[in-house]
């Protein structure tokens, strides 16, 4: 009843080793939906149990049909310009995105994360609420900023007296 079906971002090592973090842990409730990869074939054999289902533009494609709870990215970091791609293609969907860092990204970032299987998990983005949420983003970002805005003004209305007697006594 807890399922969360989980894509996978990469091929190599890391997403050897994550295929494998989530095989050996089945208590967490995570279902292998695909791993994802620009480099490798698809039909390629990751770990017993596991192909690569594609490219990563199929991933996007997958994570815009709804299938998806969450993407792990297990590209190096070298491969930083397809990492921020593939970030800034699932961002209009509703997945949580967690990054896998190699060793050089754990040497550089100093962010919370999480660990599955003593494996470093950061979370990128979170949409802790399924379904269309990312609709609503743009009204809710506009309703914040007005109340934002109003606040602001009614603050400094009334404060403002108080702030010019303290300037004049100065």
């Amino acid at each position: 009843r807890n399922i969360k079906f989980v894509a996978i971002a990469g091929a190599g090592i890391l997403g050897s080793e994550v295929a494998r973090a989530i095989l050996n842990n089945p208590w967490t409730g995570l279902v292998i939906y695909g791993v994802y990869d620009d480099g490798i074939p698809k039909g390629s054999i990751l770990y017993p149990e596991v192909q690569v289902a594609g490219s990563l533009d199929d991933l996007v494609n997958v994570a815009q049909s709804g299938n998806l709870d969450y993407v792990y990215i297990a590209l190096p970091a070298k491969a930083e310009k397809r990492i921020i791609d593939v970030i800034d293609k699932l961002s209009d969907t509703h997945v949580s995105i967690n990054l896998i860092p190699d060793q050089l990204m754990r040497d550089f970032l100093e962010t919370k994360a999480i660990t599955l299987n003593g494996m470093p998990i950061i979370n990128i983005v979170e949409n802790p609420l399924h379904g269309k949420i990312y609709q609503y983003k743009r009204f809710q970002q506009l309703i914040k900023r007005i109340i934002d805005i109003t606040i602001s003004v009614l603050v400094l209305t009334i404060f403002s007296p108080i702030i010019v007697l303290f300037s004049l006594l100065i």
